[in-house]
This record gives C-alpha cells, structure tokens and sequence, in this order.
C-alpha cells in the first residue's frame, strides 16, 4: 500500500503532514475539534509528488482530477460530498452504515 498508518493515509488524501501537525499539537492527536488548524496548514507540494509516483495511473488520475480540489479550495462545489474532512464528530450522526464507519445516506 501506499501508507504504513492511519496518519500518513491521511496524510496523502488532504497533502498536509499528519504527524507534524500532532507533533506541534505537543503530543496530542488530530480531531474533528482541532482538524481546522490541521487544514490551515500549506499544502505539501513535495507529498503530493510522492503521493502520485506510488499511484497506479487510474488512481493517479482520481487524485488529480478529485483530491486536489479539495486539497488546495477545500471544497467540490455541485458535488453531493461538497466538503471532505479529517475527521467527524461521531455524535452527529443519527445513523450510520453497516460498518459503522461513517453516517447512513444523506
């Protein structure tokens, strides 16, 4: 795969430095409360390259034509998932999917 760990995942889909940021957070971890700061952060050009020499060239092109749009504006205007996100506050969601891994429909 192209990542060892939750953080550097992370840290390839928004091109911002995950361990770095929790480094500068004096030991603590990224969470949907401080996510913000974690999305201030310059976008790394040097991980975007690396990023995509690990790619296949279909994923290559996803990364691309997708995630930098919501790497550099944030956002995917006309898009149903318009923002993309670190992080969620699991208390927000008043059901979720059958893995339990994010909210259920929209």
């Amino acid at each position: 795969g192209i990542s060892g760990s939750p953080q550097e995942f992370i840290s390839r889909i928004f091109a911002r430095n995950v361990s770095y940021f929790e480094k500068r957070c004096r030991g603590g971890r990224m969470t949907f409360l401080n996510q913000h700061r974690y999305l201030n952060l310059p976008v790394s050009r040097k991980l975007q390259r690396e990023t995509l020499r690990l790619l296949s060239p279909s994923a290559r092109h996803v990364y691309e034509t997708i995630l930098r749009d919501y790497q550099i504006k944030g956002k995917r205007p006309g898009w149903c998932t318009s923002a993309l996100l670190p992080c969620e506050d699991r208390r927000k969601f008043q059901s979720c999917a059958r893995s339990g891994l994010g909210p259920q429909g929209r």
